[in-house]
């Protein structure tokens, strides 16, 4: 409850006694603060006991406060049971403000917590690229999506200059279609056809964002720190636990921004809200830039396809065939070899976004 900037709260600590270095006194909680370039320190005393704090009980906190050469008006005693009408007496008299502390489940007779995580995945849904090639002429999908170095190996690819930026936040999380995006091309990078150079003048992605969202709940206990000598509130703080879910956890799909805010608002309830930013993108029916496995799937669609005479058509794909319907193998590990998996991990060896 005290821990705000600026402020050092301690639990048991050990302060030395003015008058005898070799010992020393705990106290419960240390509070460490500064006015004015002068070190102001606070110590509390805490009590769970059942029967109320007695008399005895601020007497020997007294002593402790004067061992360590505090004043009695900077202790703070807090009971989880009230005091005697003798404690408070003789803390008042010295000036040590007694507080109770008083704990209430309040999860079910006021309002539930809910811990709310949405997954945010981008999709490639169309990918327009003018260049300097004659219309008309025949060209593979390979030789336009795809970039080559200077020794005309493979260094990138379109969807991968949209998922750095995705990655690296360039793509604002916020959900809908329709969404455009210019990308310019890293130097060095070169567009091959036909053995040729190729001058590209604009590309254009098309995406859409859509969000995955879970929700737990747990038990609220609220905890309020009350002065005892006039029942004023002193302090507040609620405190909410939450489970991991047993087994599969099924995700609410949420397309547009209106549907987000009902999803994370919820009246008169404790809500705790994370928005997660996928590792990897959506492009086709795989997730891109893909993983081991999805090159597997992929390679033998392709033999298959060849056996049979025919061109593999990635569009004609379900995503759930390649991929699955865990949204969890987006955290599967990229190919090792991805060349700009290479370069980001080079240029950041330690990015734990990748």
């Amino acid at each position: 409850m005290h821990r705000v900037p600026n402020v050092l709260v301690e639990r048991n600590a050990f302060l030395p006694v003015h008058h005898d270095t070799k010992r020393t006194r705990e106290i419960d909680v240390l509070i460490t603060s500064e006015t004015a370039g002068i070190p102001i320190r606070i110590a509390i005393e805490c009590k769970n006991e059942i029967e109320k704090t007695g008399i005895e009980k601020i007497d020997s906190f007294i002593g402790k406060l004067q061992d360590i050469n505090l004043p009695t008006q900077l202790g703070v005693f807090v009971s989880k049971s009230g005091y005697s009408s003798g404690a408070l007496r003789r803390a008042q008299d010295v000036g040590i403000k007694t507080l109770t502390l008083r704990e209430n489940s309040i999860s079910d007779a006021v309002f539930a917590a809910f811990q709310s995580t949405v997954y945010f995945l981008l999709a490639i849904t169309n990918i327009q690229i003018r260049n300097n090639i004659p219309s008309g002429e025949r060209i593979t999908g390979g030789d336009l999506l795809f970039f080559r170095d200077k020794e005309r190996k493979i260094c990138g690819s379109i969807p991968d200059l949209v998922w750095e930026k995705w990655i690296r936040g360039k793509i604002p999380l916020t959900l809908g279609e329709g969404k455009l995006l210019h990308l310019k091309v890293p130097s060095g990078w070169k567009q091959i056809v036909h053995g040729q150079k190729v001058k590209i003048e604009d590309i254009t992605v098309s995406y859409t964002i859509n969000g995955f969202g879970m929700s737990v709940t747990g038990p609220v206990k609220q905890y309020q720190l009350v002065n005892e000598a006039d029942q004023t509130l002193h302090k507040s703080h609620a405190t909410a636990r939450f489970s991991p879910p047993d087994g599969r956890l099924l995700l609410l799909q949420i397309n547009n921004e209106d549907d987000l805010n009902n999803f994370e608002k919820r009246k008169g309830e404790i809500v705790i809200t994370n928005r997660v930013r996928t590792p990897r993108i959506r492009w086709l029916a795989m997730y891109w830039p893909p993983s081991n496995r999805t090159l597997v799937k992929l390679n033998q669609r392709m033999l298959t396809a060849h056996q049979k005479g025919e061109l593999l058509d990635l569009n004609s794909i379900p995503l759930e065939e390649i991929e699955g319907d865990n949204l969890s193998m987006l955290w599967e590990p990229i190919v090792k070899d991805h060349p700009l998996l290479r370069q980001i991990q080079k240029a950041k060896p330690n990015s734990s976004h990748i």
